[in-house]
């Protein structure tokens, strides 16, 4: 108070700091800081040459399809909508033996085997392996690739019809494998596919070949 006078008070407005949050920068698919996020597990779908495919029900389903298309041959049969089998059996591809090396005998139809004969043909081998329950393509564009099921092994079949497929089944058995959209009787089975195959057997003859 100043002669008598009361001043006036004089507030000051208070000075709140403000607090900022600055978020990270985006990331790529596959990087998240730690502590930042919770871990997530991003599927790998990249085929790996030497990786061995898990067997699923849907395997069995195809084993059995391919089966009753053996029993059955030039009958089509349904696996699901959009895929269709046929098969052609090879009864002189399963009298054809090839001496191993600890000198037994077992029937033509390994990776090894197609690889030996993928000069004469124009792609290569969908080869499934029935006993092992995988599939392999053996071409002459990509080294040998297994495939992640049985039923991927049709569907590449069904992509790309000028890959042969080749079904081996634990007993010897063999056959061709065609695949399709649906069912088309009107198509001929590939029966002079055998003989082609034969004649690539012995023109490429690297190994002993019997036939019993």
């Amino acid at each position: 108070m100043e002669n008598g006078l009361a001043q006036p008070m004089i507030f000051q407005p208070m000075m709140i700091p403000m607090m900022c949050y600055l978020a990270p920068a985006p990331t790529t698919s596959h990087e998240v800081p730690a502590g930042y996020a919770p871990e997530v597990t991003v599927p790998d779908f990249r085929e790996e040459d030497n990786e061995k495919p898990r067997n699923t029900t849907s395997d069995d389903e195809v084993y059995y399809v391919i089966l009753e298309a053996y029993e059955h041959p030039g009958a089509w049969g349904v696996l699901e909508e959009g895929l269709c089998v046929r098969a052609t059996k090879l009864p002189t591809i399963e009298n054809c033996y090839v001496e191993k090396a600890d000198g037994d005998y077992a029937t033509w139809g390994t990776t090894t085997d197609c690889e030996r004969v993928l000069g004469q043909f124009s792609l290569g081998f969908v080869l499934l392996d029935l006993s092992e329950m995988e599939a392999r393509i053996v071409s002459n564009k990509h080294t040998s690739k297994v495939l992640r099921g049985l039923k991927i092994a049709l569907r590449e079949l069904r992509t790309y019809p000028n890959l042969i497929g080749l079904a081996s089944f634990e007993d010897g058995k063999r056959c061709f494998i065609e695949v399709a959209w649906k069912e088309d009787p009107k198509k001929p089975p590939k029966a002079q596919l055998e003989d082609e195959l034969l004649l690539a057997i012995v023109r490429r003859k690297q190994v002993p070949i019997t036939f019993w």
